[in-house]
């Protein structure tokens, strides 16, 4: 049994939960709230037919969700939406994997009274780690005599950062680590691009060709679009290249 803190920064701090994304819920505008939670829903390597389709479904999809939310506050409702999917995605590779490691989680940010209580609170007062860093307080204190490194944008830590530490949002990896990572995308690009592997109906060959030769010569500029190409790679060849394009969710009026 193994203690987590998956859950806090999300279900108690309201990361992605942005003032500018709860304004246009607010004032009625989703897309333009699910554009500035997501900027850009699909990589530029989906061909073009193909992004304005998928752009639409999950368009659609978190539409939906959202409207079957149903909390007096749409900002709310957008914070049980990331809860219900965002962070379930989170903790995807550990449950799929307990049978691989053996291990289990104790998760007290889950816990559904303690959920159910945090989504009691007024929402403007959780944004940004609000609420989280007033909780924090009114615990022994031990608890807030050691400095820790807040989410850019939030309710800064009220210590001072001891000098010469590196924040782990800006984290320099170790050569060894790049240089790793470097050979796995490598492999990875080599693998999709194989003849007769390439899912040519969805993606764009000269991007990922492109995106393997700045990784090979040690640009990482290409690295998102290399785990792009090994992601929809994936559910293509699971699917055996046979998708549809479902029609789009008719907006409320």
């Amino acid at each position: 049994m193994l203690w987590t803190g998956e859950g806090g920064s999300v279900g108690v701090g309201h990361v992605y939960v942005e003032r500018d994304v709860v304004s246009a819920l607010r004032a009625g505008d989703v897309d333009n709230a699910i554009r500035l939670y997501r900027r850009r829903l699909v990589p530029r390597l989906v061909k073009s037919k193909v992004s304005d389709v998928l752009t639409r479904l999950v368009t659609d999809d978190i539409r939906t969700e959202l409207r079957d939310l149903r909390f007096d506050d749409p900002g709310r409702s957008f914070h049980m939406f990331l809860m219900l999917y965002e962070q379930r995605q989170d903790l995807l590779p550990h449950f799929e994997n307990i049978d691989l490691h053996r291990l289990e989680f104790h998760l007290p940010f889950f816990d559904g009274d303690f959920v159910a209580s945090i989504l009691s609170v007024p929402l403007d007062l959780c944004l940004g780690h609000g609420f989280y860093t007033d909780w924090l307080r009114l615990f022994p204190p031990a608890v807030t005599e050691v400095p820790w490194q807040a989410y850019p944008g939030h309710r800064p830590c009220p210590l001072p950062i001891p000098a010469g530490l590196e924040s782990q949002w800006s984290r320099a990896e170790t050569r060894s680590e790049v240089e790793a990572g470097r050979r796995r995308l490598l492999r990875v690009a080599d693998d999709v691009l194989r003849p007769g592997r390439f899912p040519d109906a969805i993606l764009t060959r000269r991007l990922l060709r492109l995106a393997r030769w700045m990784c090979r010569f040690r640009s990482r500029r290409g690295d998102d679009t290399i785990r792009s190409a090994e992601f929809y790679d994936r559910y293509w060849t699971v699917s055996g290249g046979q998708f549809v394009a479902r029609p789009a969710v008719p907006q409320e009026q």
